[in-house]
C-alpha cells in the first residue's frame, strides 16, 4: 500500500468513490494486483472519515474459516469505533449466541475475541454481521471487504448467500467489495445465479496515465536535486509496463542509485538489473514450482501473448495440445503469475518476465 506523499494521482477516482459511498451506494472495485486499490480505498476512507462517516476495513484473505471470519470481522468493527472499550457493554448486549472475551497479549495490551456457542452458529453469524447496522444508529457507516473473491474459500456460494441475506437489509451501512482476481470477482457480481449479482456499482481501476507519471516522477526527482529527463521516465514506465506498484518501485531504485553517485546514463538499466538480481532467488523458486508445460507456455508468452490457443501459436512454440495450454494458463492465472487484459495474457510482475528473458 502506498500513502501520502507517494500516493500518485487517482484524483478523479477518489472524488468518484467518495461521492458514491457518501451517497449510500455500494461499490464493486476490481483490478489486477499491484494497481493500487488498497492505497486508493484508504485515501477514500480518510475522506469519508472527514465527513463523519465510520469506515470498517476488513481483509477477507485473513479468514480461513467461518469462525475466523466472524472473529476477525468483529475485531475490525471494534477497532474502527473510537473508544471501543466504552461500547463493549453495548456490543455484548447485542450478542446472544456468542460472548466477547477480552484477553491480554504478550505486551500487556488488551484484545478481544469471541466465544461461540456451537449450537447457535447461524445466529452468531447474523448477530456479528448485523453489528455495523445496529451500531450505526442514524449515522452513515461504510464497510470495505478487501480480497472479496476469497469468500469462495469459506463454504463457497453458500457463504455468499448467507452474507448477502443479512447485509441486503442494512439501511445505514453500504459496502465496498474489492478484488484483485479480475477474472473472478466480476463474475461474482454479474452472474444472475450468484448471491451478489447486481449488488453495487462496478468500478474497474485502470493504470495511471503516462502524463501523470511524468509530472509526478519529475517533480519528486527535481525536489531532491536529481535530474531525470522525460525520455528516461518514459523508458522507466515502459520497463515496469505501467503497473503502478512496479513503476514506483523502479523509480525508488533509480532515486537510490542517483543519491549514491551513479550517473544518469547508467541509472535505469542498473536499477532494473539490481531489482531482478534481488528477486532472483524468489523467481527461481517460483519457476521451479511450475510444470514443464507451464514453463514452456511462459517462454512462449515472453515472445508473443495473443491468440495463444491457435494452432499456429501452439505449433510455433511446440506446446502440444490446445487443451494442455488452456490448463496451463488457467493455473498461471489462478496463481497470480498471469493476467488477461485487452485480449492478451500479460505477466503480473513485469520483472519476472525480464528474468525469464535472461
Amino acid at each position: 500500500m502506498v500513502s501520502e506523499p507517494y500516493f500518485i494521482d487517482r484524483v478523479e477516482e477518489t472524488i468518484q468513490l467518495t461521492g458514491s459511498l457518501a451517497a449510500s451506494q455500494n461499490i464493486i472495485l476490481y483490478s489486477p494486483r499491484r494497481y493500487g486499490k488498497t492505497s486508493l480505498i484508504m485515501k477514500v476512507a480518510g475522506e469519508l472519515r472527514k465527513r463523519g462517516i465510520t469506515v470498517i476495513y476488513f481483509d477477507l484473505f485473513r479468514a480461513n474459516s467461518r469462525e475466523s471470519f466472524l472473529e476477525l470481522y468483529y475485531q475490525s468493527i471494534l477497532k474502527s469505533v473510537p473508544g471501543w472499550e466504552k461500547i463493549m457493554r453495548k456490543v455484548a448486549g447485542l450478542l446472544k449466541a456468542s460472548r466477547p472475551v477480552v484477553i491480554m497479549d504478550k505486551n500487556g495490551l488488551p484484545s478481544v475475541t469471541l466465544d461461540f456457542d456451537r449450537r447457535l452458529q447461524s445466529q452468531s453469524f447474523t448477530e456479528v454481521v448485523d453489528l455495523p447496522e445496529k451500531l450505526a444508529g442514524k449515522e452513515r457507516w461504510v464497510v470495505i471487504f478487501d480480497e472479496f473473491q476469497e469468500i469462495s474459500r469459506l463454504n463457497g456460494q453458500d457463504f455468499e448467500k448467507e452474507l448477502r441475506a443479512v447485509i441486503q437489509h442494512h439501511k445505514n451501512v453500504n459496502y465496498v467489495l474489492m478484488g484483485s482476481k479480475k477474472h473472478l470477482l466480476p463474475g461474482m457480481v454479474t452472474r444472475r445465479d450468484r448471491a451478489f449479482y447486481n449488488f453495487g456499482k462496478p468500478v474497474n481501476l485502470e493504470k495511471i496515465s503516462e502524463a501523470e507519471w511524468i509530472r509526478s516522477i519529475s517533480a519528486k526527482m527535481q525536489s531532491t536535486g536529481i535530474p531525470f529527463n522525460v525520455e528516461k521516465i518514459i523508458s522507466l514506465i515502459a520497463m515496469a509496463e505501467n503497473i503502478p506498484y512496479y513503476v514506483q518501485y523502479l523509480a525508488s531504485k533509480v532515486w537510490e542509485l542517483a543519491i549514491g553517485g551513479q550517473t544518469e546514463g547508467d541509472l535505469l538499466n542498473l536499477a532494473v538489473s539490481r531489482l531482478i538480481n534481488n528477486q532472483s532467488d524468489y523467481y527461481m523458486t517460483l519457476w521451479n514450482n511450475l510444470s514443464i508445460l507451464q514453463q514452456n507456455t511462459l517462454n512462449a508468452l515472453v515472445i508473443e501473448n495473443s491468440k495463444v490457443f491457435s494452432k499456429d501459436f501452439i505449433s510455433r512454440h511446440r506446446l502440444g495440445t490446445s487443451s494442455g495450454v488452456q490448463s496451463a494458463i488457467k493455473v498461471l492465472l489462478n496463481d497470480g503469475i498471469l493476467d488477461f487484459h485487452n485480449d492478451e495474457y500479460i505477466f503480473e510482475d513485469p520483472f519476472f518476465r525480464q528474468w525469464i528473458i535472461g
